[in-house]
């Protein structure tokens, strides 16, 4: 009888503890946070998605921690891991991002982000990306995303990775408190 193989990945830690942060901030009252992108203000994201890698399609999860440096200016960092094919694919990535807090109802978003990508068998590669988008906020302390990213393979070699560019789509979830 073949027994299953758990592997816990090099950031399933911070994967769990920032989801686990992410959801207590879904159910903290909305008296917390006047606004979610207010100086100060600590956020948690929850991403779930697809992606596409070595010629597979994946389904990610993702969750991510940051904190508003200035009114609208974010510092983060996420975390994604990648199921359904192998190789099993890991991302850890650091971010900036600027939302334009003065608009109404939709608050545009600009940001820049270094990914370091591990996988499982092949040479960990990194990666640097921009992405743009809009919130919706629905609450005082909540907003869904809707933007798009591109993202560069550094180092890439075509012959392994078939592309070294992408574009794709994201939704997500931001709280704060």
């Amino acid at each position: 009888m073949d027994t299953a193989r758990i592997r816990f990945p090099r950031i399933a830690r911070t994967l769990v503890a920032a989801a686990l942060v992410a959801s207590a901030m879904l159910v903290a009252p909305a008296s917390f946070a006047q606004e979610p992108f207010a100086r100060g203000k600590v956020t948690g994201t929850f991403v779930v998605g697809r992606g596409e890698a070595l010629g597979n399609t994946y389904t990610t999860v993702g969750a991510g921690v940051g904190y508003m440096v200035a009114q609208g200016l974010m510092l983060g960092l996420n975390g994604e891991m990648w199921f359904g094919e192998d190789p099993d694919i890991q991302k850890i990535t650091p971010e900036i991002r600027y939302t334009f807090t003065n608009m109404n109802p939709v608050k545009p978003y600009v940001g820049g982000f270094y990914t370091r990508t591990f996988y499982e068998d092949l040479d960990d590669l990194n990666s640097v990306g921009a992405r743009a988008g809009i919130y919706l906020p629905f609450s005082t302390n909540a907003a869904m995303n809707f933007g798009v990213v591109f993202e560069k393979l550094l180092d890439c070699e075509e012959s392994t990775y078939n592309d070294c560019s992408q574009v794709y789509p994201e939704v997500g979830l931001l709280v704060s408190f």
